[in-house]
């Protein structure tokens, strides 16, 4: 496969799937009708769009799948723009490693813009995933506005985080497919270590993320199930996870 990348006028990376992976993906598109979703054994999300792709995590069960809403209110769109997005968190408990994986697809005539990494954001690079490449930055995730806060057994209530406040430490990557209408994003997450993140802590970490997630083309006959997304907070699946968006007609 090849890919390719293009860079904005502000300098920082626009990230893009080459030539070589979208008419792989057109050709998906020719010979079978539009799927999203997961293996039947649940270990990754397929999609069958241009370009397909198949995201898997090793040695992580899947705790939720399934397809909502993200809203973006920094358009000024009355009532927000709806983006659809598929997500899949995979853990095995609240004190273990969690792998999240999110796509999500813009209406016609909107576009996804550059990859930003979060305020205060370390460790700020690009990754190469199986020769995809992706947008990366580590973050503090705290529970008010996370859009997964409780899927993998965390105690979110009020009483329980003003005793002990639960965060996530959290490897992000993003790409921006195809035409820019569509968005991939993988999260790598620990409970945030006690100490001074130190440079040896996030290269470790950084280590760990990489390894988590697979990625490929899938096979043809891949089946695909889908099923409700338990748990997800939909309301917090917006411009700050997802990223921002401009109209298609403008230029960067």
């Amino acid at each position: 496969m090849s890919y390719s990348k293009s860079y904005c006028k502000s300098g920082l990376l626009c990230l893009c799937l080459g030539a070589g992976l979208l008419l792989s993906g057109l050709s998906a598109g020719c010979t079978s009708a539009l799927q999203r979703g997961v293996s039947p054994d649940g270990s990754s999300y397929i999609s069958t769009s241009r370009p397909a792709i198949e995201v898997s995590v090793a040695n992580l069960p899947l705790i939720t799948h399934g397809r909502g809403n993200g809203t973006l209110k920094d358009p000024g769109i009355l009532g927000g723009l709806k983006a659809d997005t598929w997500i899949s968190v995979y853990g095995s408990g609240a004190k273990g490693p969690v792998a999240i994986i999110a796509h999500s697809e813009l209406a016609n005539n909107w576009i996804w813009t550059t990859v930003w990494p979060r305020p205060g954001a370390k460790d700020v690079r690009q990754e190469i995933i199986d020769g995809i490449p992706f947008a990366a930055s580590t973050f503090v995730q705290q529970v008010r506005s996370d859009p997964f806060a409780g899927t993998v057994g965390e105690d979110i209530s009020d009483e329980a985080q003003a005793k002990r406040p639960h965060y996530w430490l959290v490897r992000s990557m993003a790409a921006v497919l195809g035409h820019r209408d569509e968005k991939v994003i993988l999260e790598y997450r620990m409970p945030l270590p006690e100490g001074e993140l130190t440079e040896t802590v996030l290269a470790e970490f950084r280590k760990e993320a990489l390894a988590a997630f697979k990625i490929q083309e899938p096979g043809k006959s891949r089946e695909i199930r889908n099923g409700y997304a338990e748990g997800i907070r939909w309301r917090f699946v917006d411009d700050a996870f997802l990223g921002p968006v401009m109209p298609s007609s403008i230029q960067e």
